[in-house]
């Protein structure tokens, strides 16, 4: 590794602060993916830990009635924030649309190489027939680099694994408890644990443990992995390989494999570093053996941001993101070759790279052609923060070089100094330092420079500038530049206080800064030092953090109707000045680094100093059990330090229906002189459970206002006037057979959740029957709801369900749910309205052929398992009544008059309706409007056509 410093010595923060290290674990073809009901619908499969290799796609479930799918280009947004509080969505490519089910699917696609790895909240902002909805989901992306040193391996290679462990803000860790679980082909399970290693030497490295590097240290420069291990491989196949890291922020798994083949065209074995401080040049080599001939183009595709030395190819663009190295190449069976270049990443970060892979075959990625064989895996870097150099915005009253204010930043545009023209001091102040510190420790001075022309020797000679812009402490000084290349010379140290006893105050004064004085020691007069950049970093002890507090907790309205919206307001004080935090409503008495650890009704989205801090949460029906739920609201600090909780109680209502509204018949209010012998009726469904719907309504036609003359129709008999709920729901039922289908090892093991799994292959069928349904005599089926409690073994699973008739032939819709758990996970299809497109009856679900049939297939390619422990089924059933569902505050379908002959005559008739709820609570009775009948002789509305002024049309 070549470094672009000849010395570079970073310094981090002595803290006594514990440190926000929520990690993420990229480059898995599975990650752990989470399903959290959010408010009324769900953000489905936002993965809890995304590789940074690949784009976060998730799906967001619609309320009832569906989104607003006319405007969602126009008024639906997707917002990514990150760690700190930064609305980064500028940086990402992030569509999202409908699909054939309604979902809204969601891809976000970092832009080229401004993705920087961390915590990420993602909010979306969609339109529904209630307005504009939001939904906040956290997730980690790309916080652990892990690279192997072959794409591919040969039998009884060993394979090389190295791995790079980041914070939520890009930060460096170098005591991260990890442990890799290996199974082999034939199932063999090893698990590699951690030690310490002084020193890197890859020959006398133990195989099987994973070794910590004693070189590892907060962002700063070494040509060797932060942890890495050996393990030697056998037979041919997969080797599955689950990395689990623990800190104090808690814990990630990766799931990713390594595939040993008999034979290998060409063995590829990739060099270079996983973790970048990116003011370093670094190198990465390929050592090639060629076991085919090969004449043709070699390929390195990086981003363009990179700059590429010494490669022996041409570097060429490829759309504006992209760059490749391509060499030509003649391979000769047999021989080894060896191809390196240098490359300085983009002196910004936290950021995260992909390189490669490695291609033969065409010229560019540009061009259409064969690949003639690549990598199968890109080379991921992590790039460390380096702001523990912090930079200037102004300078002090002594500078005397040339546009001074060009030392604040490293961009290669200089300040000029000649001290043979006066022009040999510059002064930078004003870092804008903010520290919370018992003492400082040391002070660093980095200073960037270059001689403008050979030649000649310059130094600098540097003195610190206490609160009053004075010079103050001992003078230090650089070494020497010679060259016309920027160097960068750093003095001070971790614990040099330069002869001085400043203090806090005096670090944060505007003007602390330091003077530098450009000294000549050889060469001719004309020569002047160019400083290119001059920055300062503090290290220090810092003071405890105080937690904040709360001082009281309130929520509003309660009771809160199912659907709406309860909000949350937290009064909150921290000792601590300037400091941001969030506000936690978990619904237990417990958080761990700043995480509701049994669940949370709201958090805030964001660090903020607002106070009070308010979040809000919409409630569900299946909530409305009428029992107060507990709260404790928590407050977190931006070091994640929380509060002790102040704890509340809230209830959720599930509210009857009100009476129906707007009633019309044959779409009119109240209509006169009306010939239809068989009108229409219709009304407007109202609920105070926003979310909640009607599935049935009916209506009843009098001669008397007061509804004790002639009864001339009900639409539905006795049923109208009775206040019961119409729909039966029979609880989840277990199987006790299965269906002739079934092809999956022990498929009774799926009867009963106990743990005992039956086990599915890619493929492979799982039926279920026998259930033992009894409904009564014709009754409406209205739903149907299967549950699957499962795992995968590796990879994500799916299984696509279709419902079994009573002849055990699957029919109906196919229904897919998809996970790549380790440990069981229980998922539901269908639902207590949905017939999976089919038409149910009595005779059907009772009989023992009646069941559901899942066929279990990989997402991802793996050739692994699932475990399924139960499988088991709802039925909803109701009595026939009329009507269909609808939504809140929709005009549900009309229905037909089909009671006793109406008079003509200018005869009065008069209605009134009521609705059902989703759980078949009755509303209360409309109010009573009328009709009233046409005269004889004015013609009468027949079957097929009508009869107006003695014509028929």
């Amino acid at each position: 590794m070549k470094l672009k410093f000849s010395k570079i010595i970073i310094i981090t923060l002595i803290s006594v602060v514990s440190v926000v290290t929520a990690l993420i674990v990229f480059l898995g073809p599975a990650e752990e993916q989470t399903e959290i009901v959010l408010k009324d619908y769900l953000i489905k499969s936002v993965p809890e830990v995304l590789a940074a290799s690949r784009p976060a796609q998730f799906a967001v479930s619609p309320p009832r009635g569906g989104f607003d799918y006319e405007n969602l280009s126009t008024q639906g947004k997707i917002e990514l924030v990150d760690a700190k509080g930064n609305d980064n969505s500028k940086f990402f490519d992030i569509n999202f649309k409908a699909n054939d089910q309604g979902v809204v699917d969601v891809n976000v696609t970092p832009i080229s190489s401004r993705f920087r790895p961390g915590k990420y909240t993602v909010t979306a902002y969609l339109p529904t027939s209630q307005g504009i909805r939001d939904l906040s989901q956290d997730f980690y992306w790309g916080v652990l680099a892990i690279n192997t040193n072959k794409s591919m391996y040969l039998l009884n290679e060993q394979a090389y694994l190295q791995i790079g462990v980041l914070d939520d803000f890009g930060n460096t860790i170098c005591d991260a408890e990890l442990e890799l679980r290996i199974t082999s082909p034939d199932g063999e399970v090893k698990i590699l644990n951690q030690q310490e290693l002084s020193s890197y030497h890859r020959s006398s490295a133990p195989a099987e443990v994973i070794i910590n590097n004693s070189e590892c240290g907060p962002n700063n420069v070494i040509d060797t992995p932060d942890y890495y291990a050996y393990y030697d491989l056998a037979g041919a196949g997969i080797y599955q390989l689950e990395l689990t890291a623990r800190t104090k922020n808690g814990e990630r798994s990766l799931k990713d494999f390594v595939e040993v083949k008999e034979y290998l065209p060409f063995e590829v074995e990739r060099i270079g570093p996983t973790r970048i401080w990116p003011k370093a040049i670094y190198e990465m080599k390929f050592i090639i053996k060629a076991n085919e001939d090969y004449q043709g183009f070699l390929n390195e595709r990086l981003p363009q941001s990179f700059e590429v030395y010494n490669s022996g190819g041409e570097v060429h663009s490829v759309d504006g993101f992209l760059s490749e190295i391509t060499w030509l190449v003649d391979f000769k069976a047999g021989e080894t070759y060896e191809f390196l270049y240098e490359f300085d990443a983009p002196d910004i970060s936290p950021e995260f790279y992909l390189l490669g892979p490695l291609t033969m075959g065409i010229r560019s990625y540009r061009d259409n052609g064969e690949i003639f064989w690549q990598e199968n895996r890109k080379w991921q870097i992590a790039n460390d923060d380096a702001t523990g150099f912090t930079d200037p915005s102004s300078n002090g009253t002594g500078s005397t070089c040339a546009s001074p204010a060009n030392a604040y930043t490293s961009n290669d545009v200089d300040t000029g100094c000649n001290p043979t023209a006066s022009q040999g001091v510059v002064d930078v102040d004003n870092f804008g330092f903010a520290i919370t510190s018992t003492s400082i420790d040391g002070i660093e001075v980095r200073v960037e420079a270059a001689i403008n022309n050979v030649p000649a020797t310059y130094y600098a000679s540097c003195q610190l500038l206490d609160a009053s812009g004075s010079p103050v402490g001992n003078t230090k000084n650089t070494s020497n530049w010679t060259t016309t290349s920027d160097v960068a010379y750093t003095i001070g140290g971790t614990s040099d206080m330069w002869g001085t006893s400043l203090t806090e105050a005096d670090i944060e004064d505007a003007d602390f800064g330091v003077r530098c004085t450009t000294v000549k020691t050889s060469g001719t007069p004309a020569r002047s030092l160019l400083v290119d950049n001059i920055d300062i970093q503090i290290t220090y002890t810092a003071s405890s953090n105080n937690a904040p507090t709360v001082t009281s907790v309130s929520d509003s309205p309660d009771p809160v109707a199912a659907g709406d919206i309860t909000y949350f307001t937290v009064d909150w004080n921290d000792a601590d000045s300037g400091e941001m935090a969030k506000a936690h409503i978990c619904k237990t008495n417990a958080i761990s680094s700043a995480s509701c650890t049994g669940g949370s009704w709201c958090d805030s989205p964001v660090f903020t100093n607002r106070d009070p801090e308010t979040c809000s949460y919409t409630t569900s029906l299946s909530e409305a059990s009428g029992t107060a739920k507990d709260y404790y609201a928590f407050v977190c600090d931006d070091e994640d330090a929380c509060s002790s909780s102040s704890s509340g109680t809230f209830t959720v209502e599930d509210k009857d229906p009100t009476a129906p509204a707007d009633l019309l018949a044959e779409n009119m209010l109240n209509p006169v002189n009306m010939a239809d012998i068989t009108p229409e009726f219709s009304s407007v469904f109202q609920d105070p459970n926003l979310d909640d719907y009607a599935t049935k309504w009916c209506v009843e036609v009098n001669a008397a206002s007061d509804f004790t003359g002639t009864d001339m129709w009900t639409s539905d008999g006795d049923n109208c006037n009775t206040g019961n709920s119409f729909m039966t729901i029979i609880d989840f039922t277990d199987p006790s057979s299965n269906g002739t289908g079934s092809t999956c090892t022990n498929p009774a093991n799926v009867y009963t959740s106990n743990d005992t799994r039956a086990t599915c292959s890619d493929n492979q069928i799982i039926d279920v029957d026998t259930f033992g349904f009894s409904i009564p005599s014709g009754d409406d089926i209205n739903g149907v709801e299967v549950r699957i409690e499962w795992q995968s073994e590796f990879g994500p699973k799916k299984a696509d369900c279709q419902l079994l008739d009573n002849n055990g032939n699957a029919t109906g819709t196919t229904k897919s749910i998809s996970t790549d758990s380790g440990s069981d996970v229980t998922q539901t299809m269908g639902g207590n309205t949905d017939i999976w497109g089919v038409s149910l009856t009595e005779t059907i679900v009772e009989d023992i052929d009646f069941g559901v049939r899942c066929t279990i297939d990989d997402v991802s390619g793996f050739s692994d398992d699932a475990y399924i422990d139960n499988i088991d089924m709802s039925i909803s059933h109701s009595d026939p009544l009329s009507g269909s569902t609808c939504d809140q505050g929709d005009r549900c379908q009309d229905i037909s008059y089909s009671g006793s002959a109406l008079s003509l005559n200018n005869t009065v008739y008069y209605w009134r309706t009521w609705y059902w709820d989703h759980d078949g609570v009755i509303s209360a009775t409309s109010s009573v409007n009328n009709f009233t009948m046409a005269n004889q002789g004015q013609g009468v509305r027949l079957q097929g056509g009508r009869m107006q002024g003695g014509r028929l049309k």
